[in-house]
């Protein structure tokens, strides 16, 4: 009878740390939200793409292929690396989805249009550029990542709320248009 309630005890015991040990590592969405930015800064896109719901950005972020996409995919790390944010807050939580509330500092859009075009104003009446396509989207995408590294580019604050879901127990982070455009200032469209 005292082995039986041994091995009882030492069943429960193995439940009550596996439970426990279960919610420890289950992450909360502020926690998410978090690491997520915190990725997306640090250029760690494949990381930040596994805490997020999964899509289309999510797709576009990892396969970069062409010369285009790779120039696209660097555009994405300099305008992610730009991003600052408060600390995330608790807007809503459910079994199923949850909003988290931050502040995000981040490109301003308009200025940077209106430094790209300033630049790129003398080009547009030389022959040489305004007659070949190719020439002028490789001018003005070299403007535009050159002034994405400048120190006094703009920056812009704006609250926002970021939706996650829950899957497989885990919360994830809902990268659509509407997140990459504020983290962007505008300036890469979903």
């Amino acid at each position: 009878m005292n082995k039986y309630k041994r091995r009882i005890f030492s069943v429960a015991l193995l439940l009550v740390v596996l439970i426990s040990f279960s919610y420890a590592t289950s992450v909360s969405p502020t926690e998410r939200v978090s690491l997520f930015l915190t990725a997306l800064q640090q250029g760690n896109i494949e990381k930040a793409v596994g805490m997020s719901s999964g899509g289309a950005i999510d797709q576009r972020l990892l396969s970069a292929e062409t010369e285009e996409e790779k120039m696209a995919l660097d555009l994405f790390g300099k305008v992610f690396k730009r991003i600052s944010f408060t600390a995330p807050k608790i807007k809503s939580e459910g079994n199923l989805h949850a909003e988290v509330d931050i502040v995000v500092s981040s490109i301003d859009g308009e200025a940077l249009g209106t430094a790209v075009i300033t630049k790129l104003f003398p080009y547009i009446l030389n022959p040489e550029f305004n007659n070949d396509e190719e020439k002028m989207e490789q001018l003005v995408l070299s403007i535009l990542l050159s002034e994405l590294d400048s120190p006094s580019l703009k920056m812009k604050n704006e609250e926002i709320t970021i939706p996650l879901i829950k899957e497989n127990d885990e919360w994830m982070v809902v990268f659509d248009g509407d997140l990459l455009d504020s983290f962007s200032g505008d300036v890469i469209k979903d």
